[in-house]
């Protein structure tokens, strides 16, 4: 019998990360709030470092997370209006609660290194611990094979698009020092 999820293990971290952040308010969280929390952790561990958040949440990802909750039944949704406009907060249900459990024992069962629940989402959103340190310790070679090539070639793509920037910025960079020379 194996424990291998069905769905790729980034996607079990990214539903642990959302569930773990919306149980938090359990009177509910509107979608920029829950955006600001969870940038705002990110911002906290680079800004101690001194750099900047190499990623963010965006609005769009927030709201494709709540729908896809909304739709597997794991959030409830309830529309307030606030200074005479409407705002929706989602919270997290019974249904939810039971998904973030069993993703905290899949993970912690699964994970090669000692986690904790408590701090779980945050050291992953910080970089505190890395994916590579997930990668879980009884997957087949294959598996763990297909997700080290998909955080590859994700890499590789940043590394391209990062030395594009570099080169633009030193080419900006350059022609301004050659202006005021």
């Amino acid at each position: 019998m194996s424990i291998l999820p069905p769905v790729p293990i980034q996607r079990l971290f990214l539903d642990y990360i959302f569930l773990n952040e919306i149980s938090k308010f359990p009177e509910g969280i509107s979608g920029y709030k829950l955006r600001k929390s969870m940038n705002d952790i990110l911002m906290r561990k680079f800004k101690d470092e001194n750099h900047f958040a190499p990623i963010n949440f965006s609005q769009s990802l927030i709201y494709r997370m709540f729908k896809d909750f909304k739709t597997r039944n794991l959030i409830n949704e309830k529309s307030i209006v606030i200074n005479n406009r409407n705002q929706n907060l989602y919270s997290i249900n019974e249904k939810g609660r039971k998904r973030l459990e069993y993703l905290n024992k899949l993970i912690k069962k699964i994970a090669p290194i000692e986690i904790d629940s408590n701090t779980f989402a945050e050291d992953l959103l910080s970089g505190k611990i890395s994916l590579l340190e997930l990668l879980p310790k009884h997957f087949p070679d294959e598996q763990i094979l297909n997700v080290l090539r998909s955080i590859r070639q994700r890499l590789e793509e940043d590394l391209m698009k990062i030395n594009a920037k570099i080169k633009e910025l030193e080419k900006s960079y350059s022609n301004k020092e050659k202006k005021t020379n």
